[in-house]
């Protein structure tokens, strides 16, 4: 269940907005769940992000859509988001979920029994794949997915450690965006925080799943995960633009000229129009892994 990189507005249809409309009902907002967006979804959209801060328009961006489905484990500080999955839970018969906001044992026995009879990794964490199949979704035949379709734990962590983590408020970069946690922008400004180090990981997690991830498999091609995994940290540094149709190192991925696209990404070393040492390094690491090197080496 990913974020379908356009947002979800009235007039909008389809899986997205079915997916939309069942976490609303999840969380006790009572809208048809047809998949299609009308005034009744957006007022409950609305009033859904009135609650959580986030900006009322009604429009479901990434980051509305970020904290819907964020990444849930013991101890997660996401009480609505933790109420919607108990609740859920319950209505599914998985009784040991409590009803009260706090993701305690209770619930982490209840997640994990439902991924286990869901053939889902059952490890209590609640991520994209959980959310989807919790909400009424099928995966295909084999479960989990294959090889190259979702950031790897080894990306996540590699990620962590080229951004660094800004806490517990957001601060202005070299180029003057302002951001926080592990380099994370989208929808921060001069008073986001504070945040403690779980939430930043949490965040970073969730959209490396839902935002990053889905560009990387519009391209359309195979990908092996060590491929997958440095598209994922390219994008996450500089968006998607760089591997779109028309660019280098999009077209060369749609060539399935993987060598020409790994040398391509040395072109993407500038900000604030100079090279930076800190941003080549990087390139030159997520060419290195792209082309089957290590994780290490940061």
């Amino acid at each position: 269940m990913s974020y379908p990189n356009l947002p979800l507005k009235l007039g909008s249809h389809g899986p997205e907005v079915y997916e939309v409309q069942r976490a609303l009902r999840a969380r006790e907002r009572w809208v048809d769940a047809d998949g299609n967006y009308v005034p009744a979804t957006a007022k409950a959209v609305s009033g859904y992000q009135k609650e959580f801060h986030l900006g009322a328009d009604g429009v479901v961006g990434p980051n509305t859509w970020q904290f819907m489905f964020p990444i849930l484990r013991e101890g997660s500080p996401w009480p609505g988001a933790v109420q919607a999955l108990q609740t859920s839970l319950r209505q599914k018969e998985y009784k040991a979920a409590d009803k009260d906001g706090t993701f305690g044992p209770h619930t982490k026995a209840a997640v994990t029994d439902f991924q286990h009879h869901h053939k889902l990794t059952a490890d209590g964490v609640v991520g994209a794949k959980t959310w989807y199949v919790l909400l009424g979704g099928k995966l295909p035949m084999g479960g989990s997915g294959g090889t190259g379709t979702h950031p790897s734990e080894d990306i996540t962590v590699a990620i962590g450690k080229w951004e660094g983590c800004t806490l517990p408020y957001a601060k202005q970069d070299i180029t003057g965006r302002w951001t926080i946690g592990y380099g994370y922008t989208i929808g921060v400004g001069p008073h986001t925080g504070p945040w403690t180090q779980q939430h930043a990981l949490d965040v970073l997690q969730t959209s490396l799943d839902h935002i990053f991830a889905p560009p990387v498999r519009a391209i359309g091609v195979q990908l092996n995960q060590k491929q997958f995994d440095a598209l994922i940290s390219f994008t996450y540094n500089l968006g998607s633009g760089p591997i779109a149709a028309g660019t280098t190192v999009g077209n060369d991925l749609r060539a399935h000229n993987y060598v020409g696209a790994a040398n391509a990404f040395l072109a993407y070393d500038h900000a604030a129009g100079r090279v930076l040492p800190g941003l080549l390094r990087r390139r030159q690491w997520e060419r290195q892994l792209f082309l089957g090197g290590s994780y290490g080496g940061i």
